[in-house]
């Protein structure tokens, strides 16, 4: 007999990607979580067409199998410390085991969409990544001062842009951000967005210090709709701000209004 996927596997899935989030990213595995996420969406995708069909489960019984496998690992991770030996072997033996399933594997897609990504404004901004001399300069002109030249670089695909760099106000925030930029992209294509405080001798070992990062998959954005969101960034699993942005999903020719 078959193995069989439930609802109920799915939804214990999501709940155990959702709690190994921050776990991963502690482990700077931050990419087998996007891989995760990938894998709930396949479960969600072979449970629709189960019900839709009860032969297509059965000719996807080792997909399933495998699925079911992976849903113990999940599970052998979640109790495991994220600083343990065993939870970076579970981890390596995960990153093994999903490629079976076509997960992480880059897709042969053409791109053709573009998006229309309009900048809006940054919030309630943490302090960036410390860099040598920032202790003295929070004492002698207060900390705001490390936030003086904030800019965000988006990257999509290989292509990358940033905004021009600008200072925060009292609310360690910046409203006055609008800049558009535009892409071509594919569906499955994942936004990212780095916030980072501009230094200048400063950067020269370290590079630029971060103050958060977030990520945005184009699948969950509607075509030919204009959509603000608010995407809170993190570093190293804790939240360091948020960021407000409209974007506008369009095929190749289509015109793009936002």
């Amino acid at each position: 007999m078959a193995p069989r996927m439930t609802e109920e596997n799915v939804q214990d899935v999501v709940a155990l990607v959702v709690t190994l989030k921050e776990a991963l990213e502690d482990a700077d595995e931050v990419e087998l979580w996007t891989q995760l996420t990938e894998l709930q969406d396949q479960m969600t995708s072979v449970l629709s067409n189960a019900e839709n069909d009860a032969s297509a489960l059965r000719a996807k019984a080792d997909t399933v199998k495998r699925l079911n496998e992976i849903y113990f690992q999940l599970s052998a991770i979640a109790e495991e410390p994220s600083n343990s030996v065993q939870f970076l072997h579970l981890c390596k033996h995960l990153r093994e085991v999903l490629p079976q399933l076509g997960i992480g594997q880059e897709l042969p897609t053409e791109k053709n969409y573009e998006v229309q990504v309009h900048m809006l404004g940054l919030l309630d901004l943490s302090l960036p990544e410390y860099r040598f001399g920032d202790g003295i300069r929070k004492i002698v002109q207060g900390p705001e001062t490390c936030l003086q030249s904030v800019f965000i670089e988006v990257e999509l695909d290989g292509q990358r842009c940033k905004t021009a760099q600008q200072s925060v106000n009292k609310e360690r925030c910046i409203t006055t951000c609008n800049e558009e930029m535009l892409f071509s992209c594919c569906r499955q294509s994942q936004l990212t967005l780095s916030v980072y405080d501009h230094r200048q001798i400063q950067s020269s070992l370290r590079g630029h210090p971060l103050i958060g990062q977030a990520m945005l998959t184009l699948a969950d954005i509607q075509i030919g709709e204009s959509t603000q969101k608010e995407l809170v960034i993190t570093r190293h699993g804790e939240e360091t701000g948020r960021v407000s942005l409209q974007l506008y999903l369009a095929q190749l020719g289509t015109a793009t209004t936002l």
